[in-house]
């Protein structure tokens, strides 16, 4: 098959996709991204690609690491270096997956529809264990001392066995979206969209408002948090701010990266990660300032996981991006994990451009059948 053919079969895909019916338009996607050419005699041939999943979350145990996808849940028991689809007891075989966390011997992931499932068995299988009700997104799950705490966009949910029953918090954040969550100490925090940032001193019970040393405070959008010990580091309105006494004052931080709008926060150790529109950077001053900058090349990163020296970044557009010396250089780690979602499909005469809903855009060579990742 030559790449004329190639490429003017894709055209014509490109060409019947526009007419965008409803019910074709999904399959057509799918179609899309798991098949290529037609010719004279009509035929498919896969394209391998492209990869790199939207990546919204990491849990890890001991043994195996989570990532949460906007197309599902996939584990890894070699640090991150492959990948396996799990969805065995899931409502759908690529769910969006907004929240994950591993507590208590379990994993426990949050779905784009309000629903929490569970797994017992390092992600192999799930059960469900939570709805809102409600029909709202889960943005953060935590488990601590016995406690799991939700964070949906309707307020927040509390769970004291387990994950088996849960209820509805009641008081100042009845009703507000719930962003971010962790725990130092004692102290729970929840940050919030357009409400600010609150503490809870009695597991989740009660809540009150945090004053953070930036202007607006009350009403800033609170998307990241992170806490190792008795430091705790937050992002009111793409601000950082930090503390060292679990939270109970606070110092405004952040220099070097005032611009680059912080969407995860991590903790290797006492050094702090920020994960960006722009890229990912460290401070080594418990987030005072970001001079180090571990990968800067527009990837928008929305989840960091530090494992010693193994690293790994989930991104929107360039799926999970691995270290295997704490940062200091990366490699894709999405063979795995196909892109799903395709959007558009044109050639120059030499290459297949494909642009996806949520993965960005991508290059296809004929010659060498490899995607390069074009942007965000």
């Amino acid at each position: 098959m030559n790449r004329n053919t190639l490429l003017s079969g894709h055209l014509f895909l490109s060409f019947i996709s526009e007419a965008r019916n409803a019910t074709s338009y999904r399959w057509f996607h799918i179609a899309l991204l798991l098949c290529a050419p037609l010719s004279a005699s009509p035929q498919w041939a896969p394209l391998n690609g492209p990869h790199g999943a939207a990546v919204k979350c990491f849990a890890n145990s001991p043994s195996t690491v989570l990532v949460g996808t906007y197309q599902g849940v996939y584990r890894s028991t070699d640090n991150g270096l492959h990948w396996d689809p799990t969805s065995s007891g899931l409502s759908s075989a690529h769910p969006l997956v907004t929240a994950a966390t591993y507590y208590d011997n379990t994993f426990h992931v949050g779905l784009v529809d309000g629903t929490i499932y569970s797994s017992t068995d390092e992600g192999l299988t799930w059960t469900f264990t939570y709805s809102s009700g409600l029909g709202s997104s889960i943005d953060e799950i935590l488990g601590h001392n016995g406690i799991l705490l939700v964070a949906e966009s309707s307020g927040l949910a509390r769970s004291s066995d387990g994950g088996e029953t849960f209820e509805q918090v009641t008081g100042l954040l009845d009703s507000i979206y719930v962003t971010a969550l962790t725990v130092s100490g004692n102290n729970w925090f929840a940050g919030t969209s357009n409400h600010g940032m609150y503490r809870s001193a009695d597991a989740g019970l009660t809540w009150e408002p945090v004053v953070l040393p930036i202007a607006g405070y009350a009403t800033a959008w609170v998307f990241c948090m992170a806490a190792n010990g008795a430091n705790v580091v937050t992002a009111p309105s793409g601000v950082i701010c930090y503390s060292t006494d679990f939270g109970e004052t606070w110092q405004l931080g952040g220099e070097d990266i005032e611009l680059a709008e912080p969407l995860c926060l991590a903790y290797d150790g006492t050094d702090v990660i920020c994960g960006s529109r722009e890229g990912i950077y460290l401070s080594t001053d418990l987030g005072a300032s970001f001079g180090g900058v571990i990968l800067e090349d527009g990837t928008w990163t929305e989840a960091y996981l530090a494992l010693d020296n193994i690293h790994l970044a989930g991104s929107l557009s360039k799926g999970i991006q691995r270290s295997t010396n704490a940062g200091a250089t990366w490699a894709g780690s999405n063979d795995d994990i196909p892109a799903w979602w395709l959007e558009q499909l044109t050639s120059d005469g030499q290459y297949l451009y494909a642009g996806s809903n949520r993965n960005g855009a991508h290059r296809y060579d004929p010659d060498t059948q490899t995607w390069t990742a074009l942007c965000d």
